[in-house]
């Protein structure tokens, strides 16, 4: 298996390089230019709620970002969307799902091995085990 490549955050990048802000590359670079993009927002972005219109907002842009880029991007490129759902951070108190399973899903989405089409969005709260 090819060495997985990580892009990291839009602040990482090198300077006048434009990249998504809220966006995870990952791929396997051979230098052929094949791979794939996940987004990461939040669930927020398909399913609004009051008092959180800002957050909402910039979610269902990043939603809009995925799914019309997906349209422009050469086949051998997914972008998927990636909704974690409620997760253990220090923005929900830490109640939710472990943010190490979350991380799990979201890289088995970037190695392309959930069966979506690039565009789609993955509700990670779907693929997490619930059993004890």
């Amino acid at each position: 298996m090819k060495e997985p490549y990580f892009a990291g955050r839009c602040s990482d990048g090198p300077a006048g390089k434009s990249r998504s802000g809220n966006g995870i590359e990952f791929g396997h670079r051979a230098g052929n230019g094949d791979g794939a993009i996940v987004n990461v927002a939040s669930g927020l972005g398909k399913d609004v709620y009051p008092d959180y219109s800002p957050y909402c907002g910039t979610k269902c842009c990043v939603r809009g970002f995925t799914k019309a880029m997906a349209r422009e991007l050469p086949n051998r490129v997914g972008i998927y969307f990636a909704n974690p759902g409620l997760t253990a951070t220090r923005m929900t108190g830490y109640q939710g799902a472990d943010p190490a399973s979350v991380a799990g899903i979201i890289v088995k989405a970037a190695e392309e091995k959930l069966g979506k089409r690039s565009g789609d969005d993955i509700d990670i709260w779907e693929y997490l085990d619930e059993s004890p």
